[in-house]
């Protein structure tokens, strides 16, 4: 479908908006699917040759959306599942957990050990190391930062 560089905003999200039954349709059916095969391929274990490399290849989604949707068809809470909950500044209720999503860029390797630390380490334990680390880090930076106005 090739969209004419005049066709309004309206009209744009509309089209949009006609696409998301057949995408969640399409999701619904694949997510178990994927499941099973990512389950059976990481089984296998052979580098480069694993379910990843295969949905690169074979499929017309990202290995990040093939996992997003294994994740949620299995339930799990993953730092790759993120598209549930209301997002940073969402309406939640006080107490109830909220969805963070952030990026940062890593080299191949990185990406490698960082998918093999959050399966060691589980959805749970992953979150504790992170904000463990980043609370460490800002309690850190404000010390320094009152240090250097008390001095001042």
């Amino acid at each position: 479908m090739k969209t004419p560089p005049n066709i309004s905003d309206r009209e744009l999200k509309s089209a949009l908006k006609r696409f998301a039954p057949r995408l969640k349709e399409l999701r619904t059916n694949m997510a178990p699917l994927l499941a099973e095969l990512r389950k059976r391929m990481n089984a296998q274990g052979r580098k480069g040759e694993g379910f990843g490399a295969w949905v690169e290849k074979n499929l017309p989604i990202t290995r990040r959306t093939a996992d997003l949707w294994a994740d949620e068809f299995e339930g799990k809470e993953t730092s790759r599942n993120i598209s549930k909950g209301s997002g940073p500044r969402g309406l939640a209720d006080p107490g109830e957990e909220r969805v963070y999503p952030f990026s940062f860029v890593v080299t191949e390797k990185e990406e490698q050990q960082l998918i093999e630390a959050v399966d060691v380490l589980g959805a749970e334990e992953t979150k504790r190391v992170i904000c463990e680390a980043l609370f460490e880090a800002a309690r850190k930076k404000t010390a320094t930062t009152r240090s250097a106005r008390a001095g001042a």
